[in-house]
Protein backbone atom coordinates (compact mmCIF):
# COMPACT_ATOMS: atom_id res chain seq x y z
CA UNK A 1 0.00 0.00 0.00
CA UNK A 2 0.97 3.69 -0.03
CA UNK A 3 2.06 3.52 3.09
CA UNK A 4 5.59 2.07 1.66
CA UNK A 5 6.65 4.88 -0.58
CA UNK A 6 5.23 7.88 1.50
CA UNK A 7 7.39 10.14 3.23
CA UNK A 8 7.32 10.69 6.65
CA UNK A 9 6.95 13.28 8.56
CA UNK A 10 5.74 15.75 6.38
CA UNK A 11 7.67 18.74 5.23
CA UNK A 12 5.28 21.61 5.34
CA UNK A 13 4.25 25.09 6.54
CA UNK A 14 1.29 26.50 7.90
CA UNK A 15 -0.95 29.32 6.15
CA UNK A 16 0.11 31.71 8.86
CA UNK A 17 4.09 31.72 7.64
CA UNK A 18 5.45 33.90 5.57
CA UNK A 19 5.84 32.93 2.30
CA UNK A 20 10.12 33.70 2.90
CA UNK A 21 9.54 30.40 5.14
CA UNK A 22 8.23 27.90 2.28
CA UNK A 23 10.89 29.12 -0.12
CA UNK A 24 13.61 28.48 2.53
CA UNK A 25 12.44 25.05 3.13
CA UNK A 26 11.74 24.25 -0.72
CA UNK A 27 15.27 25.41 -1.23
CA UNK A 28 16.89 23.24 1.85
CA UNK A 29 15.15 20.36 1.73
CA UNK A 30 15.25 20.54 -2.05
CA UNK A 31 11.39 20.30 -3.15
CA UNK A 32 9.37 21.87 -5.64
CA UNK A 33 6.12 21.95 -3.26
CA UNK A 34 5.19 21.97 -0.07
CA UNK A 35 1.48 20.77 1.38
CA UNK A 36 -0.29 23.74 4.04
CA UNK A 37 -1.27 22.19 7.12
CA UNK A 38 -3.48 23.61 9.76
CA UNK A 39 -3.42 21.35 12.47
CA UNK A 40 -2.38 18.48 10.80
CA UNK A 41 -5.29 19.02 8.17
CA UNK A 42 -4.03 19.95 4.50
CA UNK A 43 -5.52 23.19 3.63
CA UNK A 44 -3.35 24.30 0.72
CA UNK A 45 -0.25 23.79 -1.24
CA UNK A 46 2.25 26.22 -2.55
CA UNK A 47 4.54 25.52 -5.38
CA UNK A 48 7.88 26.89 -6.90
CA UNK A 49 5.68 27.36 -9.99
CA UNK A 50 2.89 29.69 -8.57
CA UNK A 51 5.73 31.82 -7.04
CA UNK A 52 7.64 31.99 -10.32
CA UNK A 53 4.04 32.73 -11.85
CA UNK A 54 3.84 35.41 -9.39
CA UNK A 55 7.08 37.15 -10.01
CA UNK A 56 6.84 36.89 -13.72
CA UNK A 57 3.05 38.74 -13.65
CA UNK A 58 5.17 41.55 -12.19
CA UNK A 59 4.53 40.89 -7.94
CA UNK A 60 7.10 42.67 -6.05
CA UNK A 61 9.51 39.92 -4.66
CA UNK A 62 10.38 41.13 -1.25
CA UNK A 63 6.55 41.66 -0.62
CA UNK A 64 5.69 38.11 -2.00
CA UNK A 65 8.04 36.85 0.24
CA UNK A 66 6.80 38.70 3.50
CA UNK A 67 3.45 38.28 2.86
CA UNK A 68 1.63 35.06 4.34
CA UNK A 69 1.37 31.21 2.77
CA UNK A 70 -2.55 31.94 3.14
CA UNK A 71 -2.63 34.68 0.97
CA UNK A 72 -1.04 32.84 -2.09
CA UNK A 73 -1.80 29.52 -1.29
CA UNK A 74 -3.19 27.10 -4.00
CA UNK A 75 -5.53 24.09 -3.37
CA UNK A 76 -4.47 21.05 -1.63
CA UNK A 77 -3.18 18.17 -2.82
CA UNK A 78 -5.37 15.23 -3.39
CA UNK A 79 -5.46 13.24 -0.15
CA UNK A 80 -5.44 9.28 -0.01
CA UNK A 81 -5.93 6.94 2.72
CA UNK A 82 -2.73 5.23 4.12
CA UNK A 83 -3.83 1.82 3.32
CA UNK A 84 -4.62 3.22 -0.59
CA UNK A 85 -3.32 0.85 -3.41
CA UNK A 86 -0.16 2.13 -4.95
CA UNK A 87 -2.22 2.22 -8.56
CA UNK A 88 -4.41 4.39 -6.81
CA UNK A 89 -1.59 6.71 -6.17
CA UNK A 90 0.37 6.81 -10.05
CA UNK A 91 -2.82 7.54 -11.59
CA UNK A 92 -3.39 10.61 -9.23
CA UNK A 93 -0.04 11.26 -9.54
CA UNK A 94 -0.46 11.51 -13.92
CA UNK A 95 -1.90 15.24 -12.94
CA UNK A 96 -1.04 15.96 -9.26
CA UNK A 97 2.65 17.22 -8.24
CA UNK A 98 1.91 15.14 -4.93
CA UNK A 99 -0.64 13.48 -2.74
CA UNK A 100 -1.44 13.86 0.72
CA UNK A 101 -1.69 10.41 2.73
CA UNK A 102 -4.01 10.76 5.52
CA UNK A 103 -4.87 8.50 8.74
CA UNK A 104 -7.80 9.34 10.68
CA UNK A 105 -8.22 12.89 8.60
CA UNK A 106 -4.95 13.98 9.48
CA UNK A 107 -1.70 13.89 6.90
CA UNK A 108 1.08 11.08 7.91
CA UNK A 109 3.16 11.31 4.85
CA UNK A 110 3.42 12.62 1.23
CA UNK A 111 4.10 11.13 -1.94
CA UNK A 112 5.58 12.97 -4.61
CA UNK A 113 6.39 11.59 -8.42
CA UNK A 114 9.96 10.45 -7.40
CA UNK A 115 8.89 8.18 -4.52
CA UNK A 116 7.18 6.58 -7.63
CA UNK A 117 10.31 4.69 -8.43
CA UNK A 118 10.90 3.51 -4.45
CA UNK A 119 9.76 0.50 -5.11
CA UNK A 120 11.51 -0.34 -8.54
CA UNK A 121 13.56 -2.82 -7.79
CA UNK A 122 12.26 -4.22 -4.42
CA UNK A 123 10.87 -7.65 -4.94
CA UNK A 124 7.40 -6.89 -2.61
CA UNK A 125 4.64 -5.29 -4.74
Amino acid sequence: SVDQIMSSPIISVKPSDKVERAVRLMESRDVSQLPVLDGGVPVGSISETTLVRKIASGEDMAKLLGSSVSEIMDEPFPTVSKDAGIDVSYHLLEHEPALIVVEHGRAVGIVTKADMFKLAGSKKG
